[in-house]
C-alpha cells in the first residue's frame, strides 16, 4: 500500500481532512504532504475538501510551501484549485517571494499567470 492508498483508506475511515496537528506548527495533512512533495497525496486531500488556503506557523500557506520547494506541479494544482497567490506571511513574504528566493523560475512564471505578487 502506497501513501496515496493509505490516505484514501484513512479518509474513508473518518480521518479529518483538515485536522490540525497538536504541536505548535498548525500543520494539516495537506501542508504535511506538500512539505514532503507528496503530489498524489496532496491531490487526494484537495479533492476531499482540504483547505488550500490554510495558514500555519508564521502565516505560511500550502502554496507558499510548494513555491519554496519549487514543485511546479503542486503550484499549478493548488492555483487551479483556488489557492490565493497574493497571500502574505506575517513578515510580508508571498508565494512569489518564496519562489524567487530559491530561483524557481518556472514557479515564478506560473504564479505571475495567476496574478501573484
Amino acid at each position: 500500500m502506497g501513501q496515496k492508498d493509505v490516505t484514501v483508506y484513512l479518509l474513508e475511515k473518518g480521518a479529518k481532512v483538515n485536522a490540525i496537528t497538536r504541536n505548535a506548527t498548525g500543520f494539516t495533512p495537506l501542508t504535511g504532504a506538500i512539505a514532503n512533495n507528496h503530489v498524489e497525496v496532496s491531490k487526494v486531500l484537495v479533492k476531499r475538501g482540504a483547505d488550500v488556503n490554510h495558514r500555519y506557523e508564521g502565516g505560511v500557506s500550502p502554496l507558499m510551501e510548494a513555491s519554496l520547494n519549487g514543485n511546479l506541479e503542486l503550484v499549478r494544482f493548488l492555483l487551479e484549485n483556488g489557492a490565493d497567490s497574493t497571500t502574505k506571511t506575517g513578515d510580508g513574504k508571498t508565494p512569489m517571494s518564496f519562489a524567487k528566493e530559491k530561483n524557481h523560475v518556472e514557479v515564478v512564471e506560473a504564479l505571475k499567470r495567476y496574478g501573484g505578487l
